[in-house]
């Protein structure tokens, strides 16, 4: 069953933005995750996944969960090419399980969205299409001819001087401009899945996990909850700033691998966080994704690169070419089209610091890549001024999970992502 809601009334905001009701709390752990701790112990009990050859496992993982729900499942899925997935998805409707999903509407042709999207049974919203919108009265001349620009990585906007104007004078963000990026499943009241890259066969390199926490399936059902009933990214103010709001009141949590954090964007601007991190890094900045595009970032890196830092970026095959001065400055890797899509992954301070002691490192995983802050900027021009719009995680519904090493700990979980990382590294030298 298919839905699409455009706005809503104040009181279904209201509805939208409340707490999910309790119902079933499932304690089912698998023996794989048995450590010498007791996991009940912990508010939060979560297992990693990182590997190139991990997704058979969080496939299974995921599925038998799904299997053993009793009463609900949440899933927000950008993108679903996995038929085992759908299938139990739409088993557990069939038994009576009460499941849900959201999906971005560029994904509504994709072989597991549409499948559920056909599914009566299954209540499946779409979201983050194309909007216009007027960020200010006084653009209106200068959005009166738009085009792609020659790289594809913005639009360019003009004012309709000598040609026939093909825009209305509105900032018209396409389909791909706006993304719901998440991939994750919350099962009963207890059980969340997270992976951070879309569920198809291009990803090089699986970045999931697997937790077992109340605390943190709240926190995802509010967020699904917002998308489920209409407010995502591209759902405005009256202001146009975004209406999504934080889900959570705190975000670092202790778990039986020490400490976890997970935030959400728009409403928590997640590229912001990574910039202020990479400032803060004390001996080295490991950051890959598949598009980079964000100049406070690029130039965040140039910083640290310049002070002598251990600075290692690497974007995908596909990377728009609009920056690749920046890119070069920085000496940005390029990797081959046969590595496949990357996935947003950062580690700061992987080594000894320029001290040469060790620091508390951070590990990033984040669902989309690294486009700009302002979905559009004015660049003044003689005789015309332009409006550039761009990819902004301004209008990206997504999640970003870090693991935080505090003082002297060094977390053994981080052992296998810093190992992923150099070998995503050394696959594209």
């Amino acid at each position: 069953m298919r839905r699409t809601i455009p706005y809503l009334t104040p009181l279904a905001l209201a509805g939208v933005l409340a707490l999910a009701a309790p119902t079933t709390t499932t304690d089912w752990v698998e023996p794989a995750q048995a450590q010498s701790d007791d996991y009940e112990g912990w508010f939060t009990y979560v297992d990693y996944y990182v590997g190139d050859d991990v997704q058979a496992d969080v496939i299974a993982g995921m599925v038998r969960d799904i299997d053993q729900a009793s009463e609900q499942v949440e899933a927000a899925f950008g993108m679903l090419e996995e038929p085992a997935i759908v299938d139990a998805l739409e088993a557990a409707a069939a038994r009576g399980v009460a499941v849900r999903v959201v999906s971005d509407s560029e994904s509504s042709s994709v072989s597991g969205i549409q499948a559920l999207l056909g599914n009566p049974d299954i209540d499946t919203v779409l979201g983050d299409g194309p909007i216009s919108y007027l960020p200010d009265p006084t653009l209106t001349t200068v959005l009166g001819y738009c085009d792609d620009h020659s790289s594809g990585d913005y639009i360019v906007c003009t004012a309709a001087s000598g040609v026939p104007s093909n825009n209305d004078n509105m900032v018209n963000r396409p389909d791909a401009y706006n993304v719901m990026s998440h991939s994750f499943v919350v099962v009963d009241t207890t059980t969340v899945w997270n992976v951070s890259a879309p569920i198809n066969d291009a990803q090089p390199m699986w970045l999931a996990f697997r937790a077992m926490s109340e605390d943190l399936a709240r926190s995802f059902r509010r967020e699904f909850n917002q998308m489920h009933g209409g407010v995502f990214s591209t759902t405005l103010s009256v202001y146009n700033g975004p209406l999504k709001s934080i889900t959570q009141n705190v975000t670092l949590r202790q778990t039986n691998r020490g400490q976890m954090r997970v935030t959400f964007n728009p409403q928590e601007r997640l590229v912001k966080n990574i910039i202020d991190e990479v400032y803060r890094a004390k001996g080295s900045v490991w950051l890959m994704t598949n598009d980079l595009q964000n100049g406070d970032l690029i130039n965040a890196l140039r910083y640290k690169r310049d002070a002598g830092f251990d600075v290692r970026v690497l974007v995908g095959s596909t990377q728009g070419t609009s920056v690749d001065a920046d890119l070069d400055a920085i000496g940005a890797v390029r990797a081959p089209a046969s590595m496949g899509q990357l996935p947003t992954f950062i580690i700061n301070d992987a080594g000894r610091g320029r001290d040469g002691r060790n620091h508390p490192r951070l590990v990033q995983m984040l669902s989309h890549n690294l486009w700009e802050g302002a979905p559009l900027n004015v660049i003044s021009r003689v005789p015309n001024d332009r409006v550039h719009i761009y990819k902004s995680d301004t209008f990206v519904d997504g999640a970003m999970w870090e693991i935080v090493e505090f003082g002297s700990d060094r977390y053994d979980a981080v052992e296998s992502f810093v190992d992923a990382w150099q070998q995503l590294w050394s696959e594209a030298q």
